[in-house]
C-alpha cells in the first residue's frame, strides 16, 4: 500500500502546483501565450489589419487551434481563399480521409465550407455543412441563403448543371455579402 501511496504524493504535487504563483506562471504558458495572441489578432483582423494579424499567427504560440482558426479567417478576409482551404484541411478533416472529426468546434467546420465556398467550390461546402450533423452556427443559415440568392441570379443552363449535377459554374462565384469566418468566442481587446 505504501508503494501505491508514494506515487499519488507526485500526482498531488503536480495537481496542486499551478495553484501557487511562481508554478502558475510557468505551467501554462501556452495557453497564455495562445490566448493574447488570440485575442491580439482578433483585435487586429476588427481593425481591417488582416496581414498584421497573419504576422502574429506566425510567431510564438502560433500553433494552437484558434490561433489557426484565427489564421485562417483571415485568409479569407484577404481573398487567399486556396491557402484558407489548405489550412482548414488540416485543421478540421481527420487525416488522410474527406469527412471532418468530431472533437472541432462547429465554427472550424463551418469555416471550412465557407472557404471552400470562396474558392469556388461550392459542391465541397454544401457536403461539409451538410456532415455537421446537428451543430451549427449563425453562419450556417447565412451561407445557405448566400447559395440561394446565388442560385436564383443563374442563367437557365447554368442553373441546371448545377441542379442535376452540382456544377458550379467557375465565372459566377457565390458572393457572400458579408464578411467570411468566424472566430468564435475570441474577442478583440478593448483599446
Amino acid at each position: 500500500m505504501a508503494p501505491m501511496h508514494a506515487h499519488k504524493a507526485p500526482v498531488v504535487e503536480i495537481a496542486q502546483a499551478p495553484s501557487t504563483g511562481a508554478s502558475a506562471a510557468a505551467s501554462p504558458p501556452a495557453m497564455t501565450v495562445s490566448g493574447t495572441l488570440l485575442d491580439k489578432m482578433v483585435t487586429c483582423a476588427s481593425q481591417g489589419r488582416y496581414e498584421q494579424a497573419l504576422k502574429l499567427a506566425r510567431g510564438k504560440g502560433g500553433q494552437s487551434l484558434d490561433v489557426q482558426n484565427a489564421e485562417g479567417v483571415c485568409l479569407m478576409r484577404l481573398g487567399r481563399h486556396e491557402a484558407a482551404v489548405h489550412l482548414y484541411r488540416g485543421l478540421v478533416l481527420n487525416p488522410g480521409c474527406t469527412w471532418m472529426r468530431r472533437d472541432r468546434p462547429a465554427h472550424y467546420k463551418v469555416n471550412f465550407a465557407t472557404a471552400l465556398l470562396l474558392h469556388g467550390l461550392t459542391s465541397g461546402c454544401l457536403e461539409m455543412l451538410g456532415d455537421l450533423n446537428g451543430e451549427t452556427t449563425p453562419m450556417v443559415d447565412a451561407i445557405h441563403q448566400a447559395i440561394r440568392k446565388w442560385e436564383q441570379g443563374l442563367p437557365l443552363l447554368a442553373w441546371l448543371n448545377w441542379k442535376i449535377n452540382r456544377v458550379a459554374p467557375a465565372s459566377r462565384p457565390v458572393p457572400l455579402g458579408f464578411p467570411p469566418g468566424d472566430f468564435g468566442n475570441a474577442r478583440p481587446l478593448l483599446t
